[in-house]
């Protein structure tokens, strides 16, 4: 999508976000950093940048950076999953991709250890971590632009911010009724890995 930046640029970025001394990190910040992240590739800079060594002494030198870090993409992943009808915009979708590209290689590592995963996923106050979580990656397996098709506003209701009742199956895999939204393999990709995602 026309993100383009070198590899060390890359790593001095994310270094910029799980090191600085407060462990904030800004909107704008993180948005072009997710935008960098889009390619889901085995070579892509999101999975080949970063060692398993690095971020395992991110978590032991500054766990607070990194717990901050993962809820603040979780916070990006769930708002674009809810508060749109459907994504179809090139950037909305290259930091969607980033955003699952990015957890897909961290959040592993905060599941080594319970206590340092609840503290994340599950306490707090509101809507735990995890939750959103869940329902952003349910949510994106059926949303309009990014993993089905859009389809026109007299089949869906344009307004709906979660999942389509007529982009499912209403009457089980032995149905004669028409399904609208029927399977677009251009698709695959960010079903792959919101799919890798949810496995974790």
């Amino acid at each position: 999508m026309g993100n383009s930046v070198s590899v060390i640029e890359y790593k001095e970025l994310l270094n910029q976000m799980l090191t600085s001394e407060s462990g904030d990190v800004d909107r704008d910040t993180l948005t072009k950093f997710l935008s960098y992240s889009e390619d889901s590739s085995d070579q892509a800079m999101v999975f080949t940048s970063t060692s398993p060594e690095d971020i395992k002494s991110v978590k032991q030198s500054k766990p607070k950076n990194l717990s901050k870090f993962i809820i603040q993409v979780i916070d990006v992943f769930y708002k674009m999953a809810s508060e749109s009808a459907k994504i179809d915009d090139p950037q909305h979708i290259s930091v969607m991709k980033g955003a699952v590209n990015v957890l897909i290689k961290f959040l592993p590592y905060i599941m080594d250890s319970k206590a340092f995963m609840d503290k994340i996923l599950w306490d707090g106050e509101g809507v735990p971590t995890g939750v959103k979580l869940c329902q952003g990656i349910l949510i994106m397996l059926f949303k309009p632009g990014y993993s089905v098709r859009v389809l026109s506003s007299d089949v869906v209701d344009i307004n709906t911010k979660g999942i389509d009742q007529n982009i499912l199956w209403k009457n089980g895999v032995s149905t004669s009724g028409e399904v609208y939204n029927h399977s677009y393999t251009n698709f695959d990709t960010n079903r792959i890995g919101l799919l890798r995602l949810l496995l974790i």
